[in-house]
């Protein structure tokens, strides 16, 4: 008894008896189509991923039974958009084999399609392999799933390097707090897309408005918070390169408690695709205070092709780093740094002059960095300072921190002895001495709250006299103005007559000349931190005169000895001038200087002397729009002249500029700018330059505008602007990419359309640029008598959708992004790209144009300059065509593309890899023709007990013209003659490397009424059809012994290729079976056979 046969058979008879074993589902190969094979660094493909029945129809009902299907794609040198990371719901689960070490997602196909992207970094360059398995995941009756392999196959991309581009100008359109963090402040400009983040919401979540004002960036963030993100946009949608955005503090505000001290600027970069680039700040930001934001581009080579930053001229882009909100510990500062100690008179009278004024003390609450920081435990912090010299009384502060509150008050700041100033009520200082004063928070019972650490111990000097100052009086007969108004810096005048006096206030007399005694050398401090040393006039009126070349608009000053010995005294100097006091100056500070500076400034502060130009949206210009308020004037000290607003013509002149390039100048309405002027809604006016790219006066390459002005000591040589206007860009082609033009039948794929300009290049700029679409307009292409489809497109885009489950985010098939996850009880919520579509009609006109505000509120896979579309082909057999050309000539060049929607993709190989993929190639037509695959391989071992295989088989068969199916009906009176084809193929088990084995087909004639029974046959080699005598013990091998090798795992069979004529066939039904069998008996074969019905 021949074991090897007699199994087959039983197998055989298993499949008649039963039908084919192990279907789970009817969704038997897969096809898998790429938009575009060759792309640039930076760009993304889109892969569609179709799983198909055994007629070669996107399969709809594949998982009708239960079964899942599931595309694992994975790519070497891309990152995969879409899918997952998980295959199944259970961590346990495997997928089929392949070298995952890259970027690897797993697709849950939906009646047979799902499609994933694919994105290349700018930097990429070289061949990606694009590895696709397609297998069936199953139940296992012992518990957790299997996975049934159904199809593979490898995918070539070349990626180029991208060409670096110019941005043409940058901006900081978002900034975006962490999710956690609950002092962050979101703030962005412009419309959608990342900036949905700021778009006005009704209370159901749904966007009202997307558009925001272009005001400038003012975010804020929590000191030592990671994860803000910064967005930074190109004017030029495909710029690609290094963006560099650094985070540089404003400078601090002098006498604050504690000083807080400058910062090192911070500096991250990021790369910019398509015109954007995201930057996530780490947690080295732990410095509070104003922060500038600030962003610079480089290209792939290291170079500036763009000469400037995101700064605008006007609106500055600032985020606020606020202290952590948590209590770490206390701070302790005082106004003064040598107080008097007051003394009682002989009648017990405390003085109440400038003796008694003592020193303010305050504490503030600061966080793990330093920062200063509110109180937010909920309940009033009490702080207990003490001094452990026993200079000041530890009685004589009674000190809290509100609730809410960043420092100190007093219980009762009403007065002397319950303020907080020590110094200014009898007993507070006990003695003379220097003091270490440290401040503890502490419950209402006086013990040491933890969590909060003590201050710093402070010292202060408390020494027996004191200072006495008054501003100085008008001396007509001595020529000396009364010091009542703000002084011009540079400017030296009387300021303060200055006394020494006891610690009673009586002024102190030198006992040898029996004048006021001399201080010796006098130190003021101004507001600004501005400090003097002076010798006081030692003769009437004992003035010390001061001159100051630091502005500032407060009037209080700080005067005490250059040696420490008198105690300080704090004077405050009011602004008597009715002129001043109308423009909002109250006090007598130090006043800038005439004007001998003119500078060209940015919103932060920094000199300019090139602008670059901005696009006219929808038109071929650009203008230089150049700011009244950006034209800063300083005095020879560099105090700025054009600080105190509203300024007026007769503060800083006006200006005008001019141009001998330019299309058109426009200055404010009033005919003249006025240099560093704000209006007072906070608004600038601007003077504009305005040029032509297209017609007679177009101009593009540098310009020089020169500014003019009309005040004194700027000289006459005014400031020459450059700035540098691109050359235009024109619509030059559309093209259009998909991998092939055959689709099956009810199928969705993605195609890609690309706008280019007359460099070859993606088009970019601000022309307009319309393509009108159309559907079958032209015919040109089709078979002749083919049938004309209409297929369903819509163009493919990504949404941000905010505040979405995590769960319901990926039940949508969308991207979470993670960066933005917030907890909101056991739910993980956050930001979720969903993949949205938009129908595409016939004879629509689609908006290209690169800057274009409504088509941003997208974010696209793609650049503004190209578009994807999903092509739904439909259930019918046939051909269609899509067109596109430009809008504004409808008779210049198109793009058509012909599909033919069929059962069976042809496919575009050679003949050596057909034959390699086991497809069946063509030599009249030089065409490979895909087979039908079944994934219901089986096997049984020489006893007969079934055996598990990786082995797969393809087979159809195809009647006359039509396509190649797995199988197929013959009407014997309507359809004969015609010619028929048999052919198949086997890919072997891997496990099976280096045996060999013979091939085996059976074929079973099961004949129908009138007649009955079967008839038997074996196929030998090419139409090499003998007579079987249905003994499993006779059935012959096909052709000679096969070594199953590694590199040539699939062999084809081609089967039979000749005329069927109603002589030949009877009414029935004919099976073709294909395996192959090993040495030691076990035979591995296909159960579901290649099938012709022949009807009568």
């Amino acid at each position: 008894m021949n074991f090897k046969k007699t199994a087959l058979a039983s197998a055989i008879a298993l499949a008649l008896a039963g039908g084919s074993i192990l279907a789970e589902t009817t969704t038997v190969e897969g096809a898998f189509i790429l938009d575009k094979t060759t792309v640039r660094g930076g760009d993304i493909i889109n892969l569609s991923l179709l799983g198909l029945n055994s007629a070669g129809e996107v399969d709809l009902f594949g998982e009708q039974k239960g079964a899942v299907i599931i595309a694992t794609v994975r790519s070497e040198i891309g990152t995969i958009i879409g899918g997952d990371t998980n295959p199944g719901e259970q961590a346990s689960e495997e997928v089929s084999g392949g070298n995952f070490a890259a970027d690897v997602k797993y697709v849950k196909l939906t009646q047979g399609t799902g499609r994933v992207h694919i994105q290349y970094e700018a930097e990429t360059e070289g061949t990606d392999s694009i590895e696709v398995i397609l297998q069936e995941r199953v139940a296992n009756p012992s518990g957790g799933v299997n996975f049934i392999e159904i199809d593979r196959t490898t995918k070539t991309v070349n990626v180029i390097q991208a060409s670096s581009s110019n941005p043409l100008g940058l901006d900081i359109t978002a900034f975006i707090p962490s999710a956690s963090d609950t002092r962050g402040k979101t703030d962005c400009i412009g419309y959608g897309g990342v900036n949905e983040s700021c778009a006005e919401r009704d209370d159901d979540g749904n966007i009202i408005s997307m558009m925001k004002p272009n005001d400038g960036i003012t975010g804020a963030m929590t000191a030592g918070k990671e994860g803000a993100r910064i967005f930074v946009e190109a004017i030029n949608p495909i710029a690609v390169g290094d963006v560099t955005v650094t985070l540089r503090k404003k400078e601090g505000m002098t006498n604050q408690c504690p000083q807080q001290g400058d910062a090192e600027p911070i500096s991250y970069t990021a790369r910019m695709q398509k015109g954007l680039a995201i930057v996530t700040i780490d947690s080295k930001v732990i410095k509070a205070g104003w922060y500038y934001i600030e962003a610079k581009f480089t290209d792939l080579e290291g170079q500036q092709p763009f000469d400037g930053n995101s700064v605008d001229l006007f609106y500055s882009d600032t985020v606020m780093v606020e202290g952590t909100g948590i209590p770490s510990g206390l701070a302790l500062c005082a106004d003064k740094t040598v107080v008097a100690k007051a003394e009682a008179d002989t009648n017990g009278v405390f003085p109440t002059g400038q003796v008694s004024q003592g020193t303010k003390i305050r504490a503030v609450v600061v966080d793990e960095y330093g920062n200063i920081t509110s109180n937010n435990s909920g309940a009033d912090i009490r702080v207990n300072v003490q001094d452990a010299n026993g200079i000041f009384s530890n009685t004589a502060l009674n000190l809290t921190i509100p609730d809410g509150a960043t420092e100190t008050v007093a219980t009762d700041e009403s007065g002397p002895g319950t303020d907080s100033i020590v110094g200014n009520a009898a007993n507070e200082i006990a003695m003379i001495g220097t003091t270490s004063l440290t401040a503890t928070a502490v419950d209402s019972a006086g013990t040491a709250l933890t969590g909060i650490d003590p201050s710093a111990p402070l010292e202060l000097k408390v020494v027996a006299d004191s200072l006495q100052v008054t501003a100085v009086a008008q001396d007509t007969a001595l020529g000396i103005k009364e010091f009542n108004t703000s002084q011009l810096a540079g400017t030296e005048f009387d300021a303060f007559t200055v006394y020494i006096t006891d610690g009673k206030g009586n002024v102190r007399v030198d006992s040898v000349t029996g004048k006021p005694a001399d201080p010796g050398a006098v130190t003021i401090t101004t507001s600004a931190g501005e400090k003097l040393t002076v010798n006081r006039k030692n003769e009437s009126p004992y003035h010390v005169q001061a001159l100051f070349k630091t502005a500032t608009d407060k009037g209080t000053y700080l005067l005490g000895d250059a040696l420490g010995n008198f105690g300080q005294i704090i004077v405050n100097v009011a602004e008597t001038d009715p002129i001043r006091t109308a423009r909002g100056i109250t006090e007598a500070g130090i006043l800038p200087a005439a004007a001998t500076v003119v500078e060209l400034q940015n919103a932060h502060g920094t000199k300019r002397d090139t602008v670059n130009p901005g696009p006219i949206s929808n038109e071929e210009k650009f203008e230089t729009s150049l700011y009244e308020a950006s034209f800063k004037m300083f005095d020879e000290y560099g105090n700025s002249v054009t600080g105190v607003q509203p300024l007026e013509e007769d503060d800083t002149g006006t200006f005008r500029i001019s141009s001998a390039n330019a299309a058109q100048v426009i200055h404010p309405t009033r005919g003249y700018g006025i240099p560093g002027r704000v209006e007072a809604t906070g608004q600038g006016e601007v003077a504009k330059v305005i040029y032509d790219t297209d017609g007679e006066g177009a101009f593009a390459g540098e310009d020089t505008i020169q500014v003019t002005f009309t005040k004194p000591g700027l000289g006459v040589d005014g400031l020459a602007v450059k700035t540098t206007v691109p050359k235009p860009h024109t619509q030059a082609t559309i093209k259009s990419y998909i991998e092939n033009n055959t689709l099956p039948v009810n199928s969705v794929v993605a195609m890609t359309v690309e706008l280019t300009d007359e460099t070859g290049s993606p088009f970019s700029g601000a022309t307009e640029a319309f393509v009108t679409f159309e559907i079958n307009s032209d015919t040109s292409g089709f078979t002749e008598g083919a049938t004309i489809v209409t297929p369903q497109v819509s163009e493919i885009y990504w949404e941000d959708v905010q505040d979405r489950p995590e769960i319901k985010c990926k039940e949508a098939g969308g991207i979470f992004d993670d960066s933005t996850a917030k907890t909101n009880g056991s739910l993980f919520i956050g930001t979720c790209k969903e993949v949205r579509e938009v129908g595409v009609t016939n004879n629509t006109n689609l908006n290209f144009t690169p800057v274009d505000p409504v088509e941003r509120s997208k974010a696209r896979v793609t650049p503004p300059s190209s578009k994807v579309f999903a092509i739904n082909a439909g259930a019918t057999e046939g051909q269609f065509s899509l067109t596109f050309y430009n809008s504004g000539d409808p008779e210049g060049e198109k793009e058509t593309r012909v599909f033919t929607v069929s059962k069976k993709l042809i496919d575009t190989t050679d003949e050596p890899t057909c034959n390699t993929n086991g497809d069946l190639w063509s030599a009249d037509s030089e065409k490979c023709t895909v087979l039908p695959k079944s994934n219901t391989a089986t096997g049984v071992d020489a006893s007969g007990n079934p055996i598990t295989t990786n082995a797969s088989f393809k087979g159809g068969v195809q009647v006359g013209a039509v396509g190649i199916n797995q199988s197929d009906v013959i009407s014997i009176v309507g359809d004969l003659p015609v010619n028929v084809i048999f052919a198949g193929s086997v890919t072997f088990d891997e496990d099976d490397i280096g045996k060999t084995v013979d091939l085996v087909s059976a074929v079973i004639y099961n004949l129908a009424f009138p007649l009955s029974g079967s008839l038997y046959y074996d196929l030998t080699g090419p139409n090499k059809l003998d007579i079987w005598d249905g003994s499993p013990a006779s059935l012959s091998a096909y052709g000679e012994p096969v070594e199953i090798k590694a590199d040539a795992l699939t062999v084809t069979m081609p089967l039979y290729n000749g005329p069927f004529t109603a002589d030949d066939v009877v009414p029935g039904t004919i099976k073709v079976y294909l395996g192959y069998r090993l040495s030691d008996g076990a035979v591995k074969f296909g159960a579901v056979p290649i099938t012709l019905d022949l009807n009568p």
